[in-house]
């Protein structure tokens, strides 16, 4: 999936510890045809916690048609719990999975500074959500909506010309060999 507007459905919820202990839950959602995006929530204490825990509300809401403000209390009793964030992810899988409605994808640069790598934006995902009759109502801005790491040498996020290019000026960068690769 591109970053933009988008109707998606869950398509897989994920749990686990990182490497460094701190529990997580990874949400993937698909669009039309095999294209994803996904995003990985952590639960580590403090604000991180609380954000990601507000997320999965709103995410509730939206895929079980409950309005987040006025039926607060019912998506708070939607929240599963269990011994394991693995067996939390298996129950939010449970009210989740398949229900589509719009989102707004925010995009990612992906390989910003290196200059042996294309540089590409990511689609990732947000609290912005829609019923999916109401994907009109979401609005992508390119300017808020993107995280602001651009490519180091500005070149465009498509171009495969990888260590070719100077961090300025775009001209081809030629090593002792005499070959610009």
């Amino acid at each position: 999936l591109n970053p933009g507007v988008e109707i998606v459905r869950f398509s897989e919820i994920t749990g686990g510890s990182a490497s460094t202990g701190t529990p997580f839950i990874k949400f993937k959602v698909e669009g039309d045809g095999e294209c994803t995006a996904d995003s990985t929530l952590y639960f580590a204490e403090g604000i991180n916690r609380k954000i990601s825990v507000e997320t999965i509300y709103i995410w509730l809401a939206i895929t079980n048609n409950l309005d987040i403000d006025l039926d607060k209390d019912k998506v708070k009793a939607l929240m599963p719990s269990g011994d394991s964030w693995e067996e939390i992810a298996g129950k939010l899988s449970t009210l989740m999975v398949g229900k589509p409605f719009s989102m707004l994808l925010k995009g990612e640069w992906v390989n910003p500074t290196d200059l042996c790598k294309p540089s590409w934006l990511k689609a990732t995902l947000s609290n912005v959500v829609e019923s999916a009759a109401n994907k009109a109502m979401l609005v992508y801005n390119p300017t808020k909506d993107i995280n602001p790491k651009k490519p180091k040498d500005n070149r465009p996020a498509n171009n495969p010309g990888g260590n070719t290019q100077q961090a300025t000026g775009g001209q081809p960068v030629v090593k002792s060999d005499g070959m610009p690769w």
